[in-house]
């Protein structure tokens, strides 16, 4: 290269902004949980909602512990409704769910406020392989009263 002749870098900065920015806007965030499950698998090819979701996750019951439960949504919105008025409040900011201390008791009124808040969204259980049937059933039930009909589970597929 001559001493006057230089390669102008602007073209190559403004790419990689544009790409830079085509990511950021195509990227589905998703929510995280507080607790790690195994789920049982299934043969099942539906996949889980990846907009407009409630999923409430239930920790394995065999151990001398309690069942844990942690319910999150996908929508700031609703989250911040849904928990309002709990000592949740604080927590529902953040995007790794709500462990519940007595979900037997705070469950139906979290699911009830986050349908209210919006109707058309779609409800998914994440439960422990080695959860109790007894948990699992209760908490369908719950969500069942609440006017969620239609519960999408989530497995791992069988190879």
């Amino acid at each position: 290269m001559h001493g006057g002749d230089e390669i102008d870098l602007a073209p190559l900065v403004d790419i990689a902004f544009l790409l830079l920015t085509f990511f950021m806007m195509t990227t589905v965030f998703r929510a995280t949980d507080k607790i790690q499950v195994e789920t049982p698998q299934s043969n099942s090819a539906a996949k889980e909602p990846t907009k407009r979701y409630v999923i409430v996750t239930v920790s394995d019951s065999t151990d001398k512990h309690d069942t844990q439960v942690v319910v999150n949504m996908d929508e700031y919105k609703v989250r911040v409704v849904a928990f309002q008025g709990t000592p949740y409040e604080r927590e529902a900011a953040g995007t790794d769910g709500v462990m519940l201390r007595d979900w037997r008791k705070e469950l139906y009124e979290i699911l009830l406020r986050a349908r209210q808040a919006d109707p058309g969204q779609s409800i998914v259980l994440k439960a422990d392989k080695n959860a109790r049937f007894s948990v699992i059933n209760e908490i369908m039930i719950k969500m069942k009263e609440v006017k969620f009909d239609q519960v999408q589970m989530i497995t791992k597929m069988e190879k």
